[in-house]
């Protein structure tokens, strides 16, 4: 397998593991904020573990302005998306959280050096056009705070794998990352302490549900993802990545027998395809320029 195609089949495990997060959100009762901390709180040990090694020479690491850069976006992302599921509906989170590449491809160049081309353009306009078929029977404006929220976690969707891919860039190995996305869950969980104390997940499944979301939709995804990102460019990996709101309405589908309509197929369809066709597109002979 080349070192792209690995880069891909990284990001596909990844938003694989993330698509399952409407489901498990909409599972899990509490507090908004208190639902995203819980659940970066259940990702921890296995992000402590995976790090476990570096631990003893992680001082210059933490000293890395992008590393904590790459754990504030993170820790904006995932909480303000998991707040934003439960304040409107999943197809406003999911669908305006996916702005993030277009941050993504706006800033690759002046930011990293890596200059999008034609077909990273069309790839991405064609996700752009079946998220918004896909969402066209359930995007409403139900939820004022939480379409904002879903915005917020957008810019910083898009922020974290320029961190991430700058600190690559830089010559940081993959503890870098692994340390960033540890640092996100342990920002995560400190800032929506005071939610989870007076609004907490209320009964068993909304604890098992988020054990089972911060262990997999979170620690293991991120992982997958900063893995991922060591060999795809940071545009290429944001248009792999949107896979993650097609297969989100599938889980819902087959969790609470909530059907998709045929707009929802359709755009799935063209984001799939615009996905596949940028993954077989010839390589470029490096990832940075």
């Amino acid at each position: 397998m080349s070192e792209r195609s690995r880069g891909i089949a990284f990001v596909l495990l990844a938003a694989l593991l993330w698509s399952t997060g409407g489901l498990g959100i909409k599972l899990a009762e509490g507090g908004p904020m208190a639902i995203g901390g819980v659940r970066s709180l259940f990702a921890l040990p296995v992000l402590i573990w995976a790090f476990r090694s570096s631990f003893a020479s992680a001082g210059p690491t933490l000293r890395r302005p992008g590393v904590w850069a790459a754990a504030v976006s993170y820790a904006v992302c995932v909480t303000t998306f998991a707040a934003s599921t439960r304040l409107t509906t999943s197809a406003n989170a999911i669908v305006l959280q996916y702005t993030g590449p277009i941050y993504v491809a706006l800033l690759s160049g002046p930011f990293l050096g890596e200059r999008p081309r034609t077909p990273d353009y069309v790839a991405l306009g064609g996700c752009l056009v079946g998220m918004l078929l896909f969402s066209r029977e359930d995007l409403s404006a139900t939820g004022s705070t939480g379409i904002a929220l879903a915005l917020v976690s957008g810019v910083a969707f898009g922020l974290l794998p320029l961190f991430l891919r700058r600190e690559i860039a830089s010559g940081a190995p993959l503890e870098a990352q692994v340390l960033a996305i540890l640092l996100g869950n342990v920002l995560a969980v400190v800032g929506t302490l005071p939610f989870i104390i007076l609004s907490p997940p209320v009964g068993l499944q909304s604890w098992v549900s988020l054990a089972l979301l911060g262990t997999f939709q979170i620690a293991c995804a991120y992982l997958a993802f900063a893995r991922g990102l060591r060999y795809l460019r940071a545009v290429e990996a944001s248009v792999v990545q949107t896979v993650e709101p097609v297969l989100n309405p599938v889980w819902v589908w087959l969790g609470v027998g909530e059907v998709p309509g045929p707009w929802a197929v359709g755009g799935g369809l063209v984001v799939v395809a615009s996905v596949l066709a940028r993954s077989i597109w010839p390589a470029p002979a490096t990832i940075r320029e």
